[in-house]
């Protein structure tokens, strides 16, 4: 709460900022879940197979101090961001206004990448998605070992992503709403990866506020975003009930439980701090940290597993953590910000990295907020706005893999938007230095 209104006072927040993302996020899965374990909620562990030690109430506090630890580290780097902009901003008052030097969203550029993105997800959505109207058609298209490949998974979302782009720079038409609305019932269909659900309604929510000049959304908008949040939870088990034929009201009694446990901090999904917890200890058994070191797996990234069987995991560490007590990583826990920071450098690389993180956070937001809304640098800011939830949940990792992989079409927009903006003023500085002077053409006459 402190954190809060120092925040509100000092930090300049909005629901546009990276600072209310994390709030909320600290509130629902440390807060809740930490009086959750206080009232007697089993922890992670619990109740699983002989020789599997369930997380201690102890381990559960010290992470709990961990994240606060955290959270005040992230509160005085938003607050500096805020004091660093305000000073700058102060100190150009009266200074002459110059033409806009951002690179713009090219209109071209969108139409060229949804050209070619658009059909590739619509071919990759009817080849291995799970359409409700066709049945179960996981697959197909055989493509041998390809078909696990993340890149079939990937390339379903283009079509959404295109949507998404077109909605950023022309609105909100029903032209671009109505298809949208379908792919995401499609995505909420296929019981995994909810994130490609859940992303593009927070990048609708930031773009909405942003078209609109809003800082806070209207109450009817908070109260919608809050039921979608406590739908979330249960998106998986309601996609795999679609695909089995589960009936209407065996759904809705789905949802219901999964939201009272929600309420009561009993989620599977809100154990994000028991496995955060258990990252600490498994780094503090192991007695050996990372030193950023656990960031190389990112580099063998493009290479596709199929012509690298043996390329490293992007969560390498954790599997050299895991232990048979602790299966950290074939249990597929999260290590969240702070767990992953703690892997790199202990309590030092919790306070460290989390202030340089939210720091470079909050430098992008206020120099987002004072370009133009076709900027290509607002544009960026929004791609990795909707993703923050995943980054505090999962680690810097994933600022990579759920923005510059998952989001390839927008990030392609926004290169090529900004090589052509560039080529653009390279031509115009050169046509300024080839034309004759005007005061020499006088003279000369």
């Amino acid at each position: 709460m402190s954190c809060a209104i120092l925040l509100w006072k000092h930090g300049r927040i909005t629901a546009l900022h990276p600072g209310a993302i994390y709030l909320v996020f600290h509130v629902l899965f440390v807060t809740v879940r930490a009086c959750s374990v206080l009232a007697g909620s089993n922890t992670l562990f619990t109740a699983w197979r002989p020789g599997i030690v369930p997380i201690s109430e102890a381990e559960v506090a010290w992470a709990v101090n961990l994240a606060d630890l955290a959270l005040i580290s992230m509160t005085a780097a938003w607050i500096k961001a805020a004091a660093d902009h305000r000073r700058r901003h102060t100190s150009t008052l009266g200074v002459a206004p110059r033409p806009p030097r951002s690179a713009m969203l090219s209109q071209k550029v969108i139409q060229y990448v949804g050209a070619v993105a658009f059909p590739i997800g619509l071919a990759a959505l009817a080849s291995f998605a799970y359409l409700p109207s066709a049945g179960d058609n996981a697959s197909t298209v055989d493509l041998g070992s390809w078909n696990y490949s993340s890149w079939t998974v990937i390339t379903q979302s283009w079509s959404g992503l295109v949507l998404l782009s077109l909605i950023y720079y022309y609105g909100f038409r029903k032209v671009f709403v109505i298809p949208l609305y379908v792919y995401l019932l499609i995505m909420a269909a296929q019981g995994s990866d909810r994130f490609r659900v859940i992303v593009p309604l927070i990048y609708l929510f930031l773009v909405w506020l942003f078209r609109r000049g809003a800082k806070w959304p209207p109450l009817w908008m908070a109260g919608a975003g809050l039921v979608i949040a406590l739908s979330s939870f249960p998106l998986k088990s309601i996609g795999w009930m679609i695909q089995n034929g589960g009936s209407f009201s065996d759904v809705i009694e789905v949802a219901t439980n999964s939201v009272t446990d929600v309420i009561n901090g009993r989620s599977a999904d809100q154990l994000i701090l028991d496995e955060f917890a258990c990252t600490v200890s498994l780094v503090d058994e192991s007695h050996r940290y990372y030193y950023g070191t656990l960031y190389y797996p990112l580099f063998t990234l493009p290479i596709p597993r199929q012509w690298w069987p043996d390329k490293p995991a992007i969560n390498t560490y954790q599997y050299e953590l895991s232990t048979p007590s602790r299966p950290m990583a074939t249990s597929g826990m999260v290590p969240t910000l702070q767990g992953e920071s703690y892997a790199n450098l202990g309590i030092v690389g919790i306070v460290i990295i989390s202030f340089v993180a939210a720091y470079w956070l909050g430098r992008f937001y206020f120099s987002a907020i004072h370009r133009d809304y076709l900027s290509v640098y607002r544009f960026m800011y929004v791609m990795i706005a909707c993703n923050l939830i995943q980054v505090y949940r999962d680690g810097l990792i994933s600022l990579v893999i759920f923005t510059v992989v998952n989001m390839m079409p927008l990030v392609a927009i926004a290169v090529l938007s900004y090589v052509s903006f560039r080529r653009r003023r390279t031509r115009y500085l050169l046509q300024l230095q080839v034309a004759p002077h005007p005061a020499r053409t006088i003279s000369r006459g």
